[in-house]
C-alpha cells in the first residue's frame, strides 16, 4: 500500500483529477485509493474508516481532520514524514 500510497501522491491521482469533478474517483480501481480520493474531494471522513490500510486510515483522517497527532499513529516512517510534512509540522 505504501507503494499505492507514494506513487498516487506523486502523481496526483486522487486530489488534482478529481478536484473538479469528484465523481472521477470512482475511475480508481483500488478501494483504498477511492475511498481516499472520495474522502478529500468531498471532505468525508466517514470514508477515510473504509480504508482497509492502518497507515492510509491514519493519513486520510490526519488530513480531513487536521489532527497532526494521527501522523504519529503511521508505522512507515517515509509516511510518517509525510503526513507530518502534509500538516506543516
Amino acid at each position: 500500500m505504501k507503494i499505492k500510497l507514494l506513487a498516487g501522491a506523486a502523481l496526483g491521482i486522487s486530489l488534482a483529477a478529481a478536484a473538479d469533478d469528484p465523481a472521477r474517483c470512482y475511475n480508481i480501481r483500488d478501494p483504498d485509493l477511492r475511498n481516499a480520493c472520495l474522502a478529500d474531494t468531498r471532505g468525508d471522513k466517514s470514508r477515510c474508516y473504509s480504508i482497509q490500510d492502518p497507515d492510509a486510515k491514519q493519513l486520510c483522517l490526519a488530513r480531513l481532520t487536521g489532527d497532526k497527532s494521527r501522523c504519529y499513529n503511521v508505522r512507515d516512517k517515509d509516511l510518517r514524514a509525510a503526513c507530518l510534512a502534509g500538516m506543516g509540522r
